[in-house]
């Protein structure tokens, strides 16, 4: 049988399926007993976890549709911005009022720079605005940044612990027919 305890509650089982991410295995935050196989827990410690943030902000205006003379359906800029999308939509369904927003993903080492070059989220959506205004200089995000935005960094959270996984180097052996 399988226990698992959750708080002062303790679950008894036939099996258990784990769905953590390898971020959240590799941390140890999670006890088994027994101890998983080794081939199990060498696979999970040679697996590659990434950092990667999502930047979302409001806009005032699609300031993107000035700066480019029409919609937008992505951006890829070459700072910390990374890869962005546009979104406008309307507030209410009965409004003709529109929300104007721009998502960003940053991952690997553009998340890594921008979390050890801006601390705190207000310091990293500047750095994105930035990205962008300098992808656009004629028609500044920055002018048009209506204050609302927020930062889902998945590398900190404590249930993720990253963003993706990768193959590392000496993951795979035998010429590739066997893993690790």
């Amino acid at each position: 049988f399988v226990f698992v305890k959750v708080g002062n509650i303790m679950y008894k089982a036939k099996y258990v399926i784990v769905t953590a991410s390898i971020g959240v295995l590799q941390a140890g935050i999670i006890t088994f007993i027994p101890p998983l196989p080794l081939q199990t827990s060498d696979a999970i410690d040679n697996i590659g976890m990434d950092e990667g943030m999502k930047v979302v902000m409001r806009f005032n205006e699609a300031w993107w549709e000035s700066a480019t003379g029409g919609p937008v359906s992505c951006m890829i800029t070459e700072g910390p911005a990374a890869w962005c999308w546009p979104l406008t939509y309307k507030k209410c369904k009965d409004s003709s009022e529109q929300d104007h927003i721009i998502v960003c993903f940053s991952m690997g080492q553009n998340a890594i720079d921008l979390k050890s070059n801006a601390n705190n989220d207000e310091n990293i959506i500047e750095a994105v605005l930035h990205d962008l205004d300098a992808m656009f200089p004629n028609t500044p995000a920055t002018d048009s940044y209506s204050g609302d935005g927020y930062v889902q960094d998945w590398g900190a959270h404590e249930y993720t612990r990253g963003v993706y996984s990768f193959p590392t180097v000496d993951t795979i052996e035998d010429g590739g027919n066997a893993f690790k």
